[in-house]
């Protein structure tokens, strides 16, 4: 039974092989990873359930013209018996009567139905929460993916920043290698060895620095885009933003309304004018209509028959009512200051409009400044990456030909491989840049060609 065990064991783990095989990379370009952080993210996903919520509650506004009706039954019998009462009888004669003593059974059916200004504006303010909602949630997505994008690119530099680092320490360690067995050979002191290794050991901390780094904003990638941590993704594409050059006047004036933040203020301004109105109508009249119905039991409804007709109205009526808050026209009263805090909350939220909209405008400004500055940097980058190039290339020729040592090489190939970083660097913020103006002006690259200088 023993030497079962094992080879169970064993079978299991052959039949399962298939399935424990480590998963394949995923591979990811930007579009890719923005539609699966759309997709998974759960801050999107509570800014859906918020929407949907408010889309109930816009789709069933009218409810507020629904009546309010009640029914009810009940069966009743008083405390104390009822007293005799006197009667005629035939003759001089007067006798006493002593009604029974017994349950009364009443039903009742009303419905009331009040009518106000007040439940117009109410619908209108559920309609224009509903469009809030729904542009909170296309500016939640857009923001999601502004930030799903920059680190995108941003970890495709870190890869590049990694790889430098990285050949700078094996750079540093085979000259400290070559410098050891200089020394072992008496070709040079113990200061230079030192000095190699001393070298090589600073570097050590910046590709750890590096690599933690990356590993950091890895994490927070894959927290947006709803995947697994300890997953491995592979990032496809590159960091080359096309060149544009842009007129920032013309800019926003074409496209500085569009702006998300404006268009929530034009909005939340829209809902304020709305909530005046509200208030306002409280100094309105109010009508109510009222039916009520209330059949009862004349007779012992345990030893009568309730089919025998014997049913009467004491209060069913039809009542229409028109009522008006007298307290509300007063000066200083609630109804007043709830206006009075609305009208405050609309100049509020104009003077914050105005605020918005200088704001973008200066935004808009300073980003182009920043993507010309990028730009005339970039010219100059590339410049210095092919002057970097021609060095290398000169350096290599050179050790072919046992000119150079492949120490001295090695510098032209770092200086090579750091003016292509920097480079990109610059390429990321230039494209940075870029995705900061699309979402600032709600607008996207193809459209803001057509504002060339």
């Amino acid at each position: 039974m023993k030497t079962l065990v094992p080879v169970a064991a064993a079978l299991l783990l052959f039949a399962a092989a298939p399935f424990l095989q480590a998963r394949e990379p995923l591979d990811l370009d930007v579009d890719t990873a923005v539609a699966l952080a759309l997709r998974s993210n759960l801050g999107i996903e509570a800014e859906q359930l918020s929407l949907e919520m408010k889309r109930l509650l816009k789709d069933t506004a009218y409810n507020v013209f629904y009546p309010q009706i009640l029914a009810g039954a009940s069966l009743s019998r008083m405390n104390e018996g009822p007293s005799a009462v006197p009667m005629l009888l035939p003759g001089p004669s007067i006798g006493y009567y002593t009604p029974p003593h017994t349950f009364s059974l009443g039903t009742s059916v009303s419905a009331t139905l009040p009518l106000s200004i007040s439940m117009i504006h109410g619908i209108r303010l559920v309609r224009q929460d509903y469009q809030a909602g729904l542009l909170g949630l296309e500016t939640a997505r857009k923001k999601l993916a502004l930030a799903v994008r920059k680190s995108f690119y941003s970890l495709l530099v870190l890869e590049e920043a990694i790889a430098l680092a990285e050949q700078n320490l094996a750079a540093a360690s085979t000259r400290y290698d070559q410098a050891r067995a200089n020394y072992r050979a008496g070709l040079v002191d113990e200061y230079s060895l030192l000095a190699a290794q001393v070298a090589m050991e600073s570097i050590r901390p910046a590709v750890e620095e590096a690599r933690n780094g990356r590993g950091t904003a890895l994490l927070a990638f894959k927290m947006d885009l709803g995947l697994d941590y300890d997953g491995e993704i592979r990032l496809t594409g590159s960091v080359e933003p096309a060149v544009l050059s842009l007129d920032a006047k013309a800019l926003t004036a074409r496209r500085l309304s569009e702006n998300p933040d404006v268009l929530a203020l034009v909005l939340a301004g829209q809902i304020a004018e709305e909530r005046v109105r509200l208030q306002n109508s409280a100094l309105y009249p109010n009508l109510s209509l009222m039916y009520s119905m209330d059949p009862t039991f004349g007779g012992d409804p345990f030893g009568d028959s309730w089919f025998s007709g014997d049913w009467s109205q004491r209060t069913g009526m039809l009542r229409i009512g028109l009522s008006l808050s007298l307290d509300s026209l007063l000066p200083d009263s609630r109804a007043r200051n709830e206006i009075r805090r609305a009208e405050i909350d609309r100049e509020t939220i104009r003077i914050r409009l105005s605020q918005a909209l200088r704001g973008t405008e200066l935004e808009v400004r300073r980003i182009v400044m920043n993507l010309d500055k990028s730009a005339k940097a970039i010219r100059a980058l590339e410049s210095n990456v092919r002057l970097a190039d021609k060095a290398n290339r000169m350096g290599q020729e050179a050790y072919r030909a046992g000119l150079r040592e492949y120490s001295q090489i090695e510098t032209t190939e770092l200086a090579l491989r750091e003016a292509r970083l920097n480079l990109l660097r610059e390429k990321y913020n230039y494209l940075a840049g870029l995705l900061d103006l699309e979402y600032t002006l709600n607008t996207s690259l193809e459209k803001m060609e057509g504002t060339k200088k």
